[in-house]
């Protein structure tokens, strides 16, 4: 770690990232990643990876988080859905008839998982 609190990653895979292409050749590590401690903390298993160059005069890197958990996988719609009258005419059911008798943020989340619910029913 240095002054400005950062860290460079290790590189893997290779030692240098820029070759100047000549005879009597010179190798340098110029390309690289910097972090602070807390993404380093957010994302201990980060990997910085190098690859052969081609065409250029440095090399590729990538900066990957190998094996990450990153939680429940949201729900995607799509716009077609909306067109289909028969379906939205459902959701404004679920919508309208949805228990209610909470607070509106958890009235809000009960009938956005009935929705979700009846669309992947009905979608199949």
């Amino acid at each position: 770690m240095n002054m400005a609190m950062v860290v460079d990653i290790p590189l893997h895979g290779m030692s240098y990232t820029w070759t100047n292409n000549r005879e009597r050749s010179s190798w340098a590590r110029l390309d690289r990643f910097l972090c602070t401690p807390l993404f380093l903390y957010w994302f201990p298993s980060i990997v910085q990876k190098g690859f052969c160059r081609s065409i250029s005069d440095h090399n590729l890197i990538l900066l990957e988080v190998p094996k990450e958990d990153w939680g429940h996988r949201p729900f995607r719609i799509q716009n077609v859905w909306l067109e289909d009258r028969v379906l939205m005419k459902g959701v404004h059911e679920v919508w309208k008839y949805c228990s209610s008798a909470n607070s509106f943020g958890v009235s809000i989340v009960k009938k956005s998982r009935a929705i979700k619910n009846f669309m992947k029913e009905r979608l199949g």
